[in-house]
């Protein structure tokens, strides 16, 4: 009988060891996913952006400092100028304020697409570009 009870908190106590190994990864997709479901550009005003932005929810990063999300995007591009090209991309970035998920779109232009390509807002003080961040909206938070 002591075996059977041995053998019984043996395969309970695995079961819960293996639940709490798999719970952070699908607390975060769980997250994710309510991001996802409330993310919309139905009221921003531009019209290429609100068409074209498509974020990657699969390609984010958790800065662990304030728990927001950021997310890369499809609208990566460059703008071209009589002797020169611009580089540009956007971030969209997720925190929770009073309960409610807040979103902001971070645009970054630079000179250098390298430098562009390690632009982020943990990371903005090591960028020699510009950066601006809009709401859902389209009004200008930061510049």
């Amino acid at each position: 009988m002591k075996k059977i009870y041995l053998l019984l908190f043996l395969v309970i106590s695995f079961s819960c060891q293996k639940e709490e190994m798999v719970s952070p990864v699908t607390q975060e997709q769980d997250i994710v996913a309510a991001i996802k479901a409330e993310f919309s550009l139905s009221e921003f005003p531009d019209e290429y952006i609100k068409n074209n932005l498509r974020i990657n929810w699969n390609e984010y990063w958790v800065n662990d400092n304030d728990e927001s999300f950021s997310f890369t995007t499809s609208l990566n591009s460059q703008l071209n100028g009589d002797n020169k090209s611009l580089f540009y991309k956007y971030h969209l970035v997720v925190f929770q304020m009073e309960g409610n998920w807040k979103f902001k779109l971070a645009k970054f232009i630079a000179a250098d697409k390298k430098e562009l390509n390690k632009a982020t807002l943990e990371n903005i003080e090591n960028f020699t570009g510009t950066h601006s961040l809009y709401d859902l909206t389209g009004k200008i938070l930061e510049i």
